[in-house]
């Protein structure tokens, strides 16, 4: 009996070495693995946010000045396109002073028009004036020229005439009469020479008179121009007091919230009376560990887990960093995030919790970063 027994023994002694080279294999090849992820596996190094919320970017509606509530023209949840007049604020003596100087405005440019009207029926009669004096002189001076001429002629008979009575020729009587005929030619030019003068002095002083009226009619003109613009300056700033007392929405969208507002409530400029949320106006607030400071840039993706909605079921909404504060506060790193296309319903104040991928590392890589940070605090 102990024979077989010994057999049995020396057999098992025989295969165990060959079970032990086996698993020394295995974990060779194990840890091979193992070495390769470890030193070269990449992966996303991502930080996550203490707390993170869906905000809109809401378009806040505030008084530009001091004054009272006349008109209310909106309400919560209602649509408005961006100029639309909301509120209107009191603006009575404005309106007074406006029609007032409206007032002056147009009377100051009907008075314009109609010295600019009589400057240019001024200038039809000076043309007009103008060339019937020209013919006038024309024609006295064509008058001139024949009297001067038949004159000419008329002393030029007589000398003839008077060449023949020395031959006895003529008689004395006919001399005598050619004289009285030079004497009445001379006497007709002379008058027409004194009337081609007295017609110039009076075209001239015509002329002069036509001028003071121009210059009249332009300085009437120049000063109701100067009152005009002066008017029209103060239209346009009275318009523009007007307008800043009608309260416009800042975007096109929806009320969002309102302040209760009555007919005749005072408000302060700078008080925010209401707020609208554009249609597409909708962005993530994230915040983040002090720690993430200079790590987080803009442009990194990132993905937010709503906390009403399971990521297993609905997944994520995708995201990507838009601005990062300068500096942490009381609350830490705040990261503004625009959404991408979202498979949700989002809306303003859903919370949730967001994950930025800020680099690419391997698990060495992470782990000299823990080890670093611990060193760095301890130290």
């Amino acid at each position: 009996m102990p024979l077989p027994f010994t057999r049995s023994l020396r057999s098992l002694n025989a295969d165990r070495p060959r079970g032990w080279l086996l698993w020394i294999f295995v974990c060779a090849i194990l840890g091979f693995v193992w070495s390769i992820w470890f030193f070269l596996a990449p992966l996303t190094v991502r930080l996550a946010s203490q707390s993170a919320r869906v905000e809109s970017l809401a378009a806040p509606v505030q008084s530009p000045l001091d004054g009272k509530v006349a008109r209310v023209l909106f309400g919560l949840g209602q649509p408005v396109q961006a100029d639309e007049v909301l509120i209107e604020l009191d603006a009575q003596e404005v309106w007074l002073k406006l029609e007032e100087e409206e007032a002056r405005r147009d009377a100051a440019e009907r008075r314009l028009r109609s010295a600019e009207a009589r400057l240019d029926d001024e200038h039809a009669g000076l043309l007009a004036e103008a060339e019937a004096e020209r013919q006038a002189e024309r024609a006295l001076r064509s008058r001139l020229e024949v009297a001067e001429v038949a004159a000419k002629e008329a002393e030029e008979t007589l000398q003839s005439a008077t060449r023949l009575a020395t031959s006895g020729g003529i008689s004395p009587a006919q001399i005598r009469a050619e004289g009285l005929a030079l004497e009445s030619k001379t006497a007709a030019a002379a008058a027409a020479r004194q009337e081609l003068a007295a017609l110039q002095d009076q075209h001239r002083a015509n002329s002069a008179a036509r001028d003071a009226r121009r210059r009249s009619l332009t300085d009437e003109i120049t000063s109701l121009q100067e009152m005009f613009s002066t008017s029209e300056t103060r239209v346009a700033a009275l318009e523009e007091q007007v307008e800043r007392h009608r309260i416009r929405a800042p975007v096109e969208g929806k009320v969002s919230s309102v302040r209760q507002l009555t007919i005749g409530q005072q408000v302060v400029g700078g008080e925010l009376l209401a707020t609208v949320v554009p249609d597409e106006g909708l962005q993530v607030v994230a915040w983040l560990p002090i720690v993430a400071a200079g790590r987080v840039q803009e442009g990194q993706s990132a993905r937010m887990y709503l906390d009403g909605f399971s990521w297993i079921r609905f997944g994520s909404v995708p995201l990507r960093v838009r601005s990062v504060a300068a500096e942490p506060g009381p609350e830490g790193l705040r990261v503004e995030l625009e959404l991408g296309e979202s498979p949700l319903p989002l809306g303003h104040g859903l919370p949730g919790r967001v994950e930025i991928a800020v680099e690419k590392s391997t698990p060495l890589g992470l782990v000299l970063d823990v080890v670093g940070l611990h060193i760095g605090g301890g130290a």
